[in-house]
C-alpha cells in the first residue's frame, strides 16, 4: 500500500512536510522530531507508526553572505575605498576578509572590510579589472563575491600635475593606518 507521512516539531505537525525524509531548517533548531506514518492494511484498517522523538536540533554553521557590489569607479592618484557588507547568520561569528585577486595597489582590512587604495599610473595594468573578495567565518566556511573597479586615467597635464601633489600619497598612508 501506500505509506503517507506527517512530520512533528515537538509534537506540533510541520506543515506541507509529507515526504519520506525532512530537510532540517534553521526554525527546528532546538525542537525534538518526530514522524507518523500511516497506511491501509491488507484488510482495509487504516494503521499508524510512530517514530521515539529525535534529540534536539541542533544550530550548523552556515556560510557567510557578502552583499552584492555594483561596478565602482576609481580616479587615477586618488583615494579611493569601498566597505565590503557581509554577515553570518550565526549569531557571533567572527568574519575574516581576503582580497583573493585585484590591483596591485588594493589594500583589504582583514577585520573590518575595508578595501581601499590610490590607483597611480605605475600600479595600472589596465583600467578595467576584477576585483575578487572571499569571507570566511572562524568555522572555515566562506563565500566569494567579484565585482568590476574601473580605473579613470588624468590626462598627462592632470598626472604632472598629481604625481607632483606629494599630498595625494601622505592622505593615503593616513588613512591606510590603523583601519
Amino acid at each position: 500500500g501506500t505509506f503517507n507521512y506527517r512530520w512533528f516539531a515537538d509534537s506540533a505537525q510541520i506543515e506541507a512536510q509529507d515526504q519520506k525524509t525532512l530537510a532540517l531548517t534553521q526554525d527546528l533548531v532546538g525542537s525534538k522530531i518526530s514522524l507518523e506514518i500511516s497506511y491501509t492494511d491488507q484488510l482495509g484498517f487504516e494503521e499508524k507508526i510512530w517514530s521515539a522523538k529525535s534529540s534536539l536540533v541542533k544550530d550548523v554553521n552556515d556560510a557567510p553572505v557578502i552583499e552584492t557590489i555594483s561596478a565602482q569607479t576609481a580616479s587615477e592618484n586618488a583615494y579611493w575605498s569601498y566597505q565590503i557588507e557581509a554577515s553570518d547568520p550565526d549569531p557571533n561569528d567572527d568574519l575574516n576578509y581576503e582580497l583573493t585577486s585585484g590591483f596591485s595597489w588594493l589594500e583589504l582590512n582583514e577585520t573590518s572590510g575595508l578595501l581601499f587604495g590610490i590607483p597611480t599610473y605605475v600600479d595600472q595594468q589596465s583600467s578595467s579589472g576584477d576585483v575578487q573578495i572571499t569571507v570566511t567565518d572562524k568555522e572555515g566556511l566562506s563565500a566569494t563575491k567579484s565585482f568590476t573597479l574601473d580605473v579613470s586615467n588624468l590626462t598627462a597635464s592632470e598626472r604632472d600635475l598629481s604625481l607632483n601633489d606629494p599630498i595625494g600619497l601622505a592622505e593615503y598612508k593616513h588613512k591606510g593606518e590603523g583601519i
